[in-house]
């Protein structure tokens, strides 16, 4: 029976009960040592009827090794693998060793992508519940794979409970953390009660143990016939809480000498089966029967198959408790029983001092843990190899490379503390710049892009004209990272130095370098300079691709920009070709959004979903900084475009909460677009107005000039003139107008004339709507930017009382709305549509007095609305106009039916 965790037995239920419906999720329980987390994993797999049921502790002994957790998970779906894509197919038996030689492509996200694709086949078979107990103690990659399924799971008949101590890690996202905290006083009391304590016994002990469910059953034990019953005097403190440690060395200390060796080996060793754990005491000179003294306390489980400590505090007591010479030998001993990365650990675990033999086995494990896709666990192994090392010059390449593979694992701040303990000891000039250019960018991405940027500077200047491929690469990283944070007229002389130092490395026509000031010259508006260098640009070839695919998908956007759009679509449909043909998940986030990008500038919202959906989930665990906003922020554009308003925001908000603790400008004007296109399809015109405003600012500040950089010039003047801001409408039509003339684009001039049509007088306006879809047909096709200008012309039309002349530019806006799939829009056109319809007087309206004839259309749809019970605001977002608009279309109708307020109103008008 449990006490005190009905809470926690509630979740569980609910959680189970989702995923055998189809929609499972993740829990992860957290709390102290003893406080009945794996009580409560064990209760979850009993009621786990009808499930598949697969239940994992993490083990401080194989932390570092990659994917045994994995392996643990996956291989009883083994079969399955075969059914899966070949890049995850491949990746996934690489990462497990199932037979095949490691990839000198695998990919971690291909493996992240793979395990939940097995997990998913077989929850289709049958619900699934995964239990982890421990989750710190799992490899990283492990822990990679279940905060990566965890995201998901909330789609799929699939449940996680997870376990683990309260630590300074963040929650994986996904999962919904409950905390489980110690028991009350009467349900202490109660689970005490039938142990044969006293009462004033049971009472300290209850206090001492502070509601600790392992403290109230092991406190007991370690008292005396006498003080249990209250007759001899407890020792003050008692052991509870953070002192279980201490309960389980006093445990451990009262058996037998055989039994705590044998507990040492078995704590020491990463075998859990019974066999391997066997063939490690026998090389250690015990055996399995030594155990048994401590099964008979409580502190190991001897099965059938395997050999479980009782609590995890048990193992760490068994091996912390013996001296250090006692855990040296027994390394000793696993080493000759182990093989291949277990065995290079507890032979660096045994050492005595420096062994250069024992470093380069490490060294070794740390480079078939990069192969195989485990960033985090090849910096395990590198740094340990550094601390096993002689001086010699062996160390420096192994820290560097403990620096470089904890970057690529997302651990920033361990590679800055890597790196910064190199630098002093290294003395060449050109091996230095390599340490510092590892350490520009784990500072880009810890927020200083700034800094990262200098540094990359002031190294390139000091290694001079020594090596000018070193020198190339250091300004091509400054020249990311000055992408990042703005300034693109410092970016031309940052790319042109870098296209000199590649020329003189012996490249005649270096690719990166050629398109990074590409990128710079479109962007401030020189599409002419722009144009030529991307003339002369070739495909790249594979390892180019995966090497640089950021910069590479850049060349895309140029494209899009000189409104080049069949070469942007075969550039960017090459790259991701080439990433996904080589396994190189990581290469794809970046050219999959600006494909998506494209996508949304031809009109077609459905592909452009897809490509940005993908690059927003490869990005979660593959990118970080530029990339992961960019993504987030295209995907946001998309959703804007449908009018999915909760979804759009959500994708913003992580975008700019991403943008502003990294201090970047480089993608915070794609999210105020994101933001301004949502808010205009659904008519609040004021919020349009102000993200409008937010992103021309921001790409301003980034150096921007060219309108066809976002798109976005037109969406001020057309927010600010339905909010009856003419003026400041006419100073954003004077920005894109210069745009216009700076680049000549048939886009930014379309985009022009429909701006002059939305502000000229009454009979001047057809004029310049019939010169913007002139253009929108003679240049690219872009089927969302015509439709805006045939809805706004029909808007135009419309508002001065030429409704059958409207109704033809405002279908066919429609009509090119829904075929796009921009569902907002599509919506605004059609109330705009029936507001053309001819008015027909209410006969219940009538009934009571009021003559609707007396009033304009637009007069009796805000009378209906607001005798519905519409505030102003609501009003004005409904019918895409103003506030101010709502009150004088108000004002003059209460006149006209002489009712006096909106209670008056609702009360005599009737639909």
């Amino acid at each position: 029976m449990f006490l005190g965790r009905a809470r926690e037995l509630e979740a569980i239920g609910a959680l189970l009960d989702g995923a055998r419906n189809g929609a499972g999720g993740a829990l992860l329980l957290q709390g102290e040592p003893g406080i009945g987390k794996s009580t409560l994993l064990a209760h979850a797999g009993g009621l786990a009827a009808g499930m598949g049921v697969r239940a994992i502790a993490g083990v401080e002994a194989e932390a570092d090794l990659p994917f045994a957790g994995l392996a643990e998970i996956l291989v009883p779906h083994r079969e399955l693998i075969d059914g899966l894509p070949r890049v995850q197919a491949s990746a996934v038996r690489t990462a497990l060793a199932l037979g095949e030689e490691p990839a000198a492509t695998a990919d971690a996200v291909a493996t992240l992508q793979g395990t939940l694709s097995l997990l998913a086949a077989a929850a289709a078979e049958r619900p699934q519940l995964l239990l982890i107990d421990d989750l710190p103690w799992l490899d990283p990659p492990t822990r990679d794979a279940v905060a990566f399924v965890a995201r998901r799971a909330s789609e799929l008949p699939l449940a996680l409970v997870v376990a683990q101590r309260p630590c300074a890690e963040p929650v994986p996202p996904g999962m919904t953390t409950l905390e489980v905290t110690g028991l009350d006083r009467a349900d202490s009391l109660e689970l005490l009660g039938g142990v044969g304590l006293a009462a004033n016994v049971a009472n300290r002990v209850a206090a001492a143990a502070a509601g600790n469910p392992l403290a109230l059953q092991e406190i007991p034990r370690e008292l005396s016939g006498p003080q249990r019953q209250g007759s001899a005097p407890l020792t003050a403190p008692l052991p509870a809480g953070a002192t279980l440690a201490g309960v389980y060395e006093s445990r451990l200390a009262a058996l037998p000498a055989e039994a705590r060796q044998a507990l040492l080996l078995a704590a020491a060793s990463e075998a859990t089966d019974r066999d391997a754990l066997a063939r490690a005491l026998e090389a250690g000179g015990s055996g399995i029967a030594n155990l048994a003294p401590a099964e008979d306390a409580g502190l190991v489980r001897l099965e059938a198959g395997a050999v479980a400590f009782t609590h995890p505090l048990v193992r760490s007591a068994a091996y912390h408790g013996a001296s250090a010479a006692e855990r040296r030998a027994a390394h000793r001993a696993l080493a000759d029983t182990a093989g291949g990365a277990s065995a290079a650990w507890h032979r660096a675990a045994a050492a005595e001092g420096p062994d250069l033999e024992v470093a380069e086995q490490l060294a070794a494990v740390a480079a078939e843990a990069a192969a195989r896709g485990a960033p985090g666990s090849a910096a395990d192994a590198f740094e340990r190899a550094v601390q096993a090392a002689p001086e010699g010059p062996e160390r420096y390449g192994w820290a560097l490379g403990a620096g470089y593979a904890a970057l690529a694992a997302g651990q920033v701040d361990r590679a800055r503390r890597l790196l910064d303990a190199l630098l002093p000891t290294v003395t060449d000039p050109l091996a230095r710049a390599d340490v510092q250019r590892v350490r520009a960018g784990a500072m880009m991405l810890s927020g200083d892009p700034i800094e990262s940027q200098t540094l990359l500077l002031a190294e390139a200047e000091r290694i001079g004209e020594r090596d000018p491929t070193r020198r190339a690469a250091l300004l091509m990283d400054a020249g990311v990272a000055q992408m990042a944070s703005g300034d693109m007229s410092g970016l031309v002389a940052v790319a042109e130095g870098a296209l000199e130092a590649a020329r003189r490395a012996g490249d005649p026509d270096p690719l990166l370098p050629a398109v990074m000031l590409a990128e710079a010259l479109a962007v401030q508006g020189d599409h002419e300079r722009a144009a030529a260098i991307v003339a002369r640009l070739e495909q790249p070839d594979t390892a180019a691709v995966t090497a640089n695919p950021e910069v590479l998908a850049v060349a895309g956007l140029c494209f899009m920009w000189l409104e080049q759009y069949d070469r942007a679509g075969e550039w960017l449909d090459h790259l991701i070709a080439d990433a996904r043909a080589a396994g190189a998940v990581r290469a794809l986030p970046m050219p999959l959004s600006v494909r998506a990008c494209l996508d949304i500038r031809r009109g077609d919202l459905a592909r452009a979903e897809t490509q940005a959906r993908e690059a927003v989930a490869i990005a979660e665990v593959a990118a970080a900084g530029f990339v992961q906003t960019f993504a987030l922020s295209t995907l946001a554009t998309v959703l804007g475009w449908r009018g999915d308003a909760g979804p759009c925001r959500s994708m913003a908000s992580r975008a700019l909460e991403i943008e502003a603790s990294l201090g970047m400008n480089g993608t915070r004007a794609f999210t105020e677009l994101a933001l301004t296109t949502l808010h205009l399809g659904l008519g609040e015109t004021a919020a349009a107005a102000e993200h409008a405003a937010r992103g021309i600012e921001t790409g301003a500040a980034y150096g921007m000039r060219d309108p066809s950089f976002l798109q976005d010039g037109a969406n001020p003047v057309e927010a600010l003139v339905r909010e009856g801001r003419e003026d400041e409408a006419l100073a954003s039509m004077a920005r894109l107008k210069a745009g216009a003339e700076l680049t000549g684009g048939a886009w930014p001039r379309a985009a022009l004339e429909r701006c002059r049509g939305l502000l000229a007088p009454e009979g001047e306006f057809d004029a310049y709507f019939a010169a913007a879809l002139e253009l929108h047909d003679a240049g690219v096709a872009m089927p969302l930017e015509r439709a805006r200008t045939l809805l706004c012309f029909g808007e135009r039309l419309r508002r001065a009382k030429r409704r059958a002349d409207a109704r033809g530019p405002l279908s066919e806006a429609e009509r090119a709305f829904d075929r796009a799939g921009a569902t907002a829009w599509a919506e605004r056109a059609r109330r705009e549509i029936g507001a053309t319809t001819p008015r027909r007087s209410s006969g219940a309206a009538a009934d009571n007095g009021m003559d609707l004839d007396l009033l304009t259309h637009r007069e009796a749809e805000v009378c209906r609305l607001v005798a519905d019970g519409a505030q102003n605001r609501e009003v004005a977002a409904a019918l895409f106009m103003s506030p101010r608009t709502v009150e004088y279309h108000l004002g003059n109708a209460y006149r006209k039916l002489g009712v006096r307020s909106r209670t008056e109103l609702a009360g005599r008008f009737t639909r």
